[in-house]
């Protein structure tokens, strides 16, 4: 959260200056300012660049196929080797005279019959019966036949997409095309079988006006201000077009999760109300857990045990907190994806400065590595990020400096290399890289050198932030955006206007703007804290159409309509007992970005996994 409110501000102050007085507490920190031992810098080994990506690549749902002979555009339109890419998903292929019929007659546990008929060198052809026509026609290049992408939609009833921004086609089936999970391919996000792009808000308070209703709250002390409010701001963002939010998910309920079964069981009733009213609206939600606090430490315990010690009390509470959570609500589909805590690396290696007690950016990593394995043993299938801010310019010499033991914070400016160290250590086994951003870029003083013997500087902007985000191998996520209101003397929607366009040129797929229509009583927030209405919205809404605009554009031009109708019945396409020797080389799993290798004799399990479950189109 960018500021504080007023009531948190005077307890801040108020512990400051205790803590000049009065030892660390709790937890027994081998520094005076920090929970980490001096001694040696843990090998921290930076991924190596992604390979050069070699022309188009073909995924089925996130698993990439590797074809014998390389799909290639020409004239706008994407052209896969017939036969193979047909035998690859499952299906016979014959040539009879000078025509090819594709069938799916060896698949033993199909519900439908598939029987297409394209001659060679035509554009026309019949699916079972009926005449469909190619975007072109069938050529042979280079003596293999290829054919427009488009046949694969047209035979098969799966969705075809095509993605000229990372020169990928991906052919989506079965729940994969409506299951509205967010998902990496090809270290681009994806959800339905087209990449996702949106430009939203945070709604940071929504959990806490609906808990107002359970325990009273200063903050929103009326019912106008509570449910009804909640509701209708994901109302007007269902109506605006908006797709997600992210939300804080805790509250003052939640600070009694271990100590008082009442409080964690109507903890849980007003999160059911959440998940309901987000439902409702068809609102996703990136949930930011909170897990850093002390909500989860028993008498004796804090939060740096349950960072630190994965042994505490605090932490078993954590995990059982995180069992039950995630398990209960990983079904909704609200949920975009887990987020562990807000700005937690801000937290990192800076005692010294606060005169308190700070973990260190090696065991916040750990920590998160620790949470996110958690969540993902009860939930596989969504995203997990750490909601980190932007590093700090001196990120990894504020820890260099606590590993040395040093007195003094050193505020040397981090080099690139440097900051890739320090996201690797932050960022191991979480899927997408967390930024929240600023003015980013505005700042012409906000340079980082190249290398450290190099005099060049590069302004860190959002380019370079999507660059950093692939040499780790994940996506970027810019969880809180927004344009600071002084020192500039340009108007803030002016500046608010280039920094929108700013994000579209860089690509990036998901933003939440800083903040959408708080409710909260008793608080000057200020411009962009309370955004209902005016120009600002208005920019916000164009950016979002225009990001989408540009970057959601199917290359492969289909029509399924009349061949195979939408319905519930399931219809297996794809699957096969073997794959011809020579066909497919291997399979490379890019689940959420990391590249692990099936052999060619596990085809068959992979493929018979894509089975094609027509559903019904969501109301």
């Amino acid at each position: 959260m960018k500021t504080l409110t007023k009531a948190s501000a005077i307890i801040l102050a108020c512990l400051l200056v205790l803590s000049f007085a009065m030892p660390a507490a709790a937890y027994d920190a081998p520094q005076r300012y920090s929970t980490e031992t001096v001694g040696e810098i843990p090998e921290i080994v930076v991924p190596d660049p992604p390979t050069e990506q070699d022309g188009i690549l073909v995924f089925l749902n996130k698993t990439e196929l590797v074809l014998s002979t390389k799909p290639y555009l020409e004239a706008a339109t994407v052209f896969v080797p017939l036969e193979e890419i047909f035998t690859t998903l499952g299906l016979n292929v014959t040539k009879v005279g000078s025509d090819y019929e594709i069938d799916n007659k060896s698949v033993a546990d199909k519900t439908a019959d598939v029987k297409a008929v394209f001659p060679r060198n035509g554009s026309k052809g019949t699916v079972n019966g009926k005449e469909v026509e190619l975007s072109d026609t069938i050529k042979t290049n280079r003596g293999v036949v290829m054919a427009p992408a488009d046949i694969i939609a047209l035979v098969t009833n799966e969705k075809v997409w095509f993605d000229s921004y990372s020169n990928t086609l991906v052919i989506t089936t079965g729940a994969n095309k409506t299951d509205d999970i967010l998902k990496i391919i090809n270290y681009k996000f994806w959800m339905n079988g087209e990449p996702f792009y949106e430009l939203s808000f945070n709604k940071f308070d929504l959990c806490y006006q609906i808990s107002s209703k359970y325990q009273r709250d200063s903050e929103w002390p009326k019912e106008e201000h509570q449910l009804p409010a909640a509701e209708d701001a994901l109302a007007q963002l269902h109506e605006l077009g908006f797709r997600t939010i992210r939300v804080f998910t805790y509250s003052r309920i939640r600070q009694k999760y271990v100590t008082s079964e009442k409080q964690r069981e109507r903890y849980y009733e007003l999160m059911d109300v959440f998940f309901d009213l987000c439902d409702k609206y068809e609102i996703q939600v990136v949930v930011c857990l909170g897990l850093t606090c002390d909500d989860f430490s028993p008498k004796g315990e804090n939060h740096f045990d349950l960072i630190c010690n994965p042994e505490s009390e605090s932490r078993k509470n954590c995990y059982d907190f995180i069992d039950r959570f995630v398990s209960t609500y990983k079904n909704r589909r609200s949920v975009l994806m887990w987020e562990i805590v807000n700005e937690g690396n801000l937290d990192a290696d800076v005692g010294i400065n606060t005169r308190g007690l700070r973990a260190s950016a090696y065991q916040i990593g750990k920590y998160n590595s620790d949470i996110a394995k958690r969540i993902k043993q009860n939930d596989p299938d969504r995203l997990v990020t750490t909601g980190d801010s932007g590093l700090r310019f001196a990120q990894w010499h504020l820890y260099k400096g606590v590993k040395e033991g040093k007195d003094v914070p050193d505020w040397t400016r981090d080099t690139l290399e440097e900051r890739l160290k320090i996201y690797t250590m932050l960022n191991e086994n979480i899927d997408v890289i967390s930024v929240h951003t600023y003015s980013l870029g505005a700042n012409p003083e906000e340079a980082y050198k190249v290398s450290d013997t190099d005099d060049r500087v590069r302004r860190e902007d959002f380019s370079l932030l999507m660059e950093e985000a692939r040499r780790m191998g994940k996506v970027l996520y810019n969880g809180e955006t927004a344009v600071d209101a002084d020192n500039y003397s340009e108007s803030v929607y002016q500046r608010s206007l280039k920094y929108i366009d700013s994000i579209i040129e860089a690509g990036v797929q998901l933003s939440h703007w800083w903040t959408f229509h708080t409710d909260r009583q008793g608080f000057n927030d200020g411009y962009g804290w309370d955004i209902t209405s005016g120009e600002l919205l208005d920019a916000i809404i164009a950016g979002n159409k225009k990001l989408n605009e540009t970057y959601v554009l199917n290359g492969v031009s289909v029509k399924t309509e009349g061949v195979w109708a939408d319905n519930a019945e399931a219809k297996i396409i794809t699957g096969s007992a073997d794959a011809p020797k020579g066909v497919v080389s291997e399979i490379k799993d890019f689940d959420r970005g990391c590249g692990s290798v099936i052999a060619g004799t596990q085809i068959a399990a992979v493929v018979l996994a894509a089975a094609v479950v027509l559903r019904k189109k969501r109301k």
